[in-house]
């Protein structure tokens, strides 16, 4: 990579943001880099472990064929990556090997090279959680060869914003599932969000919910003063894990529109 040495990268598990439990997040990996001496000078003893420093990884693999496949579409942004650092850099992708290039999560172009919006809310979702300003995004195809990967920087206001939509959110309606009583749950508003989208509707009815957030309930830790409200396990059926249902509607309009 462009001015990164990795000298690992590890698998992680499910984790909770430390003081905010309920954002959590499942990285694909954690990349362990050695530090140059300005990101010694500039980097908090505790925030580092003798030369090393890490950020969350997050790998997408494109396999579609065709002409509009998502393989192909990968090439041309592999491509595009390459023409901005010149004819070394064409000449390597031609002879198979990956590129690589840094960007901030400001900069325009970030939006082609990565044109999914829920990808880039990923990775933002990734360095936010970990506390980290930094995730890599590895894209390859179905052989598992890498095409291209993006060192993406995040802002410290759009951390500090996206950390007060995900705030909102949770007080705002998902802290009614961390509730001492299953009274407070809204089930008319629930029933409501479900039968108003067909695709909702055919995939949940109100007893599937009920079902999931009892069982929900019952993985939560013993009640007590000094309980832990841990975020909500990562089970396909459990609601709100499913979070277009809650989010998409009122959340994504607050979010930047440059991002």
């Amino acid at each position: 990579m462009p001015g990164v040495e990795i000298i690992e990268i590890r698998e992680c598990g499910l984790a909770a943001k430390r003081d905010e439990l309920y954002v959590r997040d499942s990285a694909d990996g954690f990349a362990f880099e050695r530090m140059s001496d300005s990101d010694r000078e500039n980097v908090a003893l505790e925030d580092c472990f003798d030369k090393f420093k890490s950020h969350p990884v997050e790998c997408k693999c494109r396999a579609e064929a065709g002409a509009q496949g998502s393989l192909q579409r990968a090439e041309r942004i592999q491509k595009k990556i390459a023409e901005t650092q010149g004819s070394d850099a064409l000449i390597a992708i031609e002879t198979g090997q990956a590129i690589y290039m840094r960007i901030s999560s400001g900069d325009p172009m970030l939006a082609d090279l990565i044109p999914d919006f829920n990808e880039r809310i990923q990775i933002l979702h990734h360095a936010y959680t970990y506390s980290k300003d930094t995730t890599t995004f590895l894209v390859g195809n179905a052989q598992g060869k890498i095409l291209f990967g993006l060192i993406v920087t995040f802002e410290d206001e759009l951390l500090e914003k996206y950390g007060s939509v995900l705030k909102f959110m949770f007080q705002n309606g998902l802290n009614l599932f961390y509730e001492d009583s299953v009274d407070n749950v809204p089930m008319e508003l629930i029933e409501g969000i479900l039968l108003s989208d067909a695709k909702l509707n055919k995939k949940y009815q109100l007893d599937d919910f009920m079902t999931s957030f009892l069982v929900f309930r019952e993985l939560l830790p013993d009640d007590g003063p000094r309980c832990p409200k841990f975020p909500i396990p990562e089970c396909d059926m459990f609601i709100p894990l499913e979070h277009s249902i809650w989010m998409l509607p009122w959340v994504l309009p607050t979010l930047p529109r440059d991002l």
